[in-house]
């Protein structure tokens, strides 16, 4: 029996695996959002699951220790970090976690950061701020990520940006707020800062740092304390080790608990590494019944008043057809299945009636770019001059979906001639 945990699909196997090829956070998690959202069903979060089914069970186990580490030792890796969530929530003890970050070691910041080595910050970072801004000395909770041969902090990012997507079905992002204190923080500022305190942070400080005083005096000393200290987190050198605040991983999204999604990195249950699908396994568009419309090949049939012979089909997604002039052209299976016509009796019938529906799905870019590149390998041979592309694009610019992305791709192209001059010269592109 077929067990559907080890059942991957190829595409969202083969898209995750350009995603985390990446180079940029700034690219990875657009795409792994992007992934998550163009799919109808599950797929790329089955996928992502699928680590212990992808032929190497080992190559995604990310073990972690549970422990403390000094928050002066610890090196951030986001260019980012807020003021007010750093700074302020220490002067109005909004957390009721002063007293404990001042007097207490490990200090209770309502939960383990995640950690890289006993080195990098991967998530938790305004929660180490705190700490290392209001007490140098003391020992933070962490779910510190063991470290692996060929793996940087930036690798374990993607990782645990994977190990959310698995859980939680998207890619959770959040901002900065105030100014970032790995730039330059002024006296001015902490001080400005520091005279708003509120009762309840005056007297968390009061307790934790008697030594302070009272008053003016404990302003004053509160604000030369911070300061000072603020330079040794611009000192860690984040600015330049990482991303943007929102490209980070929020472990603790939506109000779930970091350590599951962790824990399951442990296990190598999170697909985050070459292997992404097992070779010679049944796929899950195996069992869609690939190649199920191959007993159409040779048959004519009519979309939109013009006369097509099916040559192939390609990945059950693509039609590569040709008129009585050889001209080619390309279809998606989900237009023909609402437009095609047969033209005489034997013809294809694209009847729902007679196959399984086959699930809309939007067109990508890469898509696209796969679908041209397909088409061009396909007519080599039958090309000669711009007038064979240009017909091509004539007859490929009636699929809704390709016209749709293009309309999106090119916003300022309104003509639908245009838009045949602006697919031509796609296609030309892998002439």
């Amino acid at each position: 029996m077929i067990k559907l945990k080890k059942l991957l699909s190829e595409d969202a196997a083969d898209d995750l695996q350009v995603t985390f090829g990446d180079e940029k956070m700034s690219q990875f998690v657009p795409d792994l959002a992007q992934a998550l959202a163009i799919e109808q069903d599950p797929k790329v979060q089955a996928v992502l699951k699928a680590g212990q089914d992808d032929g190497d069970p080992d190559d995604d186990k990310l073990p972690h220790t549970v422990t403390n580490l000094k928050v002066g030792d610890l090196i951030p890796t986001q260019q980012e970090i807020g003021f007010d969530q750093s700074i302020e929530t220490l002067l109005n003890d909004k957390w009721d976690s002063v007293s404990s970050i001042l007097g207490t070691s490990p200090a209770d910041v309502g939960g383990p950061i995640v950690t890289y080595d006993g080195t990098y910050v991967i998530d938790g970072h305004h929660r180490w701020s705190q700490v290392l801004a209001a007490n140098p000395e003391s020992t933070i909770p962490a779910i510190d990520i063991n470290k692996k041969a060929g793996m940087d902090e930036k690798d374990i990012l993607k990782a645990v940006h994977g190990a959310v997507a698995a859980e939680l079905g998207k890619v959770p992002s959040e901002d900065f707020e105030g100014d970032n204190i790995l730039d330059t923080v002024s006296a001015e500022k902490v001080k400005s800062a520091v005279d708003k305190i509120t009762p309840e942070g005056e007297k968390s400080w009061s307790e934790g740092k008697p030594e302070f005083g009272q008053g003016e005096e404990l302003k004053k000393n509160i604000t030369a304390h911070l300061t000072a200290n603020l330079q040794k987190i611009k000192g860690t050198g984040g600015k330049s080790a990482g991303p943007k605040r929102l490209y980070m991983p929020q472990t603790d999204a939506d109000d779930t608990k970091s350590e599951p999604k962790l824990d399951a990195l442990a296990a190598g249950e999170i697909n985050i590494a070459p292997p992404f699908k097992k070779e010679g396994v049944i796929k899950l568009k195996d069992l869609l019944a690939e190649g199920k419309y191959d007993h159409h090949i040779g048959r004519w049939f009519d979309v939109n008043g013009k006369d097509w012979r099916i040559v192939r089909f390609i990945d059950d997604r693509f039609a590569h057809v040709m008129d009585d002039r050889k001209n080619s052209s390309m279809f998606r299976i989900e237009f023909l299945v609402k437009n095609a016509k047969a033209l005489k009796p034997g013809g294809p019938d694209f009847s729902t009636k007679k196959q399984r529906p086959v699930r809309p799905k939007v067109m990508t870019k890469r898509d696209y770019e796969k679908m041209l590149k397909g088409a061009m390998e396909d007519t080599k041979g039958m090309m000669g001059d711009e007038e064979f592309t240009h017909d091509m694009a004539s007859s490929m610019i009636h699929d809704p979906e390709i016209k749709k992305l293009l309309q999106k791709e090119y916003p300022m192209v309104r003509k639908e001639e245009d838009l045949i001059q602006r697919l031509q010269w796609d296609l030309e592109t892998y002439d």
